[in-house]
């Protein structure tokens, strides 16, 4: 039974020795902590200085990582090795102190100044890319220790954020440069977007990795934004400016169009009843026409019998001189031989047998509305005689 009891205490030591590596001697802390500054400064100089880097030279030299870790238990120590302990791990925190504080107040900087960003955009991922490499200078011991960092700024001296106010000012100014060469009132929004493509590229032209991307691009975008907004509203106006009196002049226009619709109808009704009144009135003039030449077939045989009278040549005497003085409405009458016209306004003098109208020779006066089929109805207004349509005249 007690071999099997001591057979199990020593498979559970060889376990945990396994599961859990001593501690390297303390007399070798000497040597791995020098190795352990070898190894710092090798990346340092060489520029190899990766994440990890750290972790990595510990990781070659155990006794440092012990020490680091807090492995070793001082009060088993003799003196000799008291002595041999507290000097290794005083020389490996001084290193480690002297490490931060040059990393941080010189080293990060030159490291950016070296890579030359141009644009806020490469200022942002170099200073992202030099912070993640020099991460565990953030991590427990580290950051134990005092130490202050340089901002990082470029070999001109400029930080982050000057650098992208200018690039917002040249921004501005070039997308204010390409409008004032384009009308604004007329500029389209894909020529406007156009013009932000083009501003943006002179600034991302300059980016290390050749990529066209911008630092804080919504905070472009909302500068185009701004400068647009002016720009959409003179297009509304301009727009207005336009559509407006248009859809004015269109109402207008079609309420003119009614209008002379109404009259023309108006028109058309008059002339239909002048029309009409102009046929009634002409049955009782036919009808005595008729019962003229009746009285004048009986007063002609009566007069065959009887020998002609001055009366009768007084009456041809006159009626001769009335066709000397008129002549009747026709395109013998008014100029532009009118002859189409159904209305003289001029005076009118009617017949002395057959009561139509006649017209002096000197009378003045206008052939009035058309009839289709005239060439000069659409003739423009002159004094004389001329064909027109009652709109013209302003019926």
């Amino acid at each position: 039974m007690n071999a099997l009891i001591t057979l199990l205490t020593v498979g559970l030591l060889t376990l945990s020795t396994e599961g859990y590596a001593a501690p390297p001697p303390i007399e070798e802390a000497p040597a791995d902590v020098d190795g352990y500054i070898r190894c710092i400064q090798d990346f340092y100089a060489t520029n190899r200085w990766q994440a990890g880097t750290i972790a990595g030279c510990r990781a070659n030299n155990p006794a440092v990582r012990s020490l680091r870790d807090g492995d070793y238990v001082s009060v088993t120590f003799s003196r000799a090795q008291s002595r041999i302990y507290e000097q290794s791990r005083k020389q490996w925190i001084d290193f480690d102190k002297a490490l931060r504080t040059q990393l941080l107040s010189r080293k990060l900087n030159e490291l950016f100044q070296a890579a030359n960003p141009l644009t806020a955009y490469s200022f942002k991922r170099v200073a992202s890319d030099l912070d993640a490499r020099f991460s565990e200078l953030n991590e427990e011991p580290f950051s134990w220790y005092p130490a202050t960092k340089v901002p990082y700024t470029t070999v001109s001296g400029s930080s982050l954020a000057s650098l992208h106010s200018a690039e917002l000012a040249q921004f501005t100014r070039c997308l204010e440069t390409a409008i004032s060469q384009l009308s604004a009132s007329r500029i389209s929004r894909s020529a406007f977007d156009s013009n932000v493509d083009t501003c943006s590229s002179e600034i991302s032209a300059r980016n290390g990795d050749a990529s066209k991307a911008l630092y804080q691009p919504q905070v472009f975008r909302s500068v185009a934004e701004q400068t647009w907004a002016p720009i959409a509203s003179q297009r509304v106006r301009t727009q207005d400016a336009v559509v407006i009196p248009l859809a004015k002049k269109e109402s207008e226009s079609s309420w003119y169009v009614t209008l002379l619709k109404l009259i023309c109808i108006m028109i058309m009704g008059v002339g239909g009843l002048f029309t009409f009144w102009n046929l009634v009135n002409r049955v009782p003039a036919t009808i005595s026409k008729k019962g003229g030449r009746r009285s004048r077939r009986k007063r002609n045989e009566h007069e065959d019998s009887q020998p002609r009278g001055r009366n009768q040549e007084g009456k041809k005497l006159d009626l001769g001189t009335f066709m000397l003085k008129h002549r009747k409405i026709s395109s013998m009458t008014t100029n532009h031989l009118c002859a189409s016209c159904m209305h003289w306004t001029g005076k009118r003098t009617p017949h002395p047998v057959n009561r139509e109208p006649y017209v002096k020779l000197d009378a003045v006066g206008e052939c009035v509305k058309k009839r289709a089929g005239s060439p000069y109805g659409m003739k423009s207004y002159k004094d004389g005689f001329q064909c027109k349509d009652f709109s013209d005249i302003g019926y």
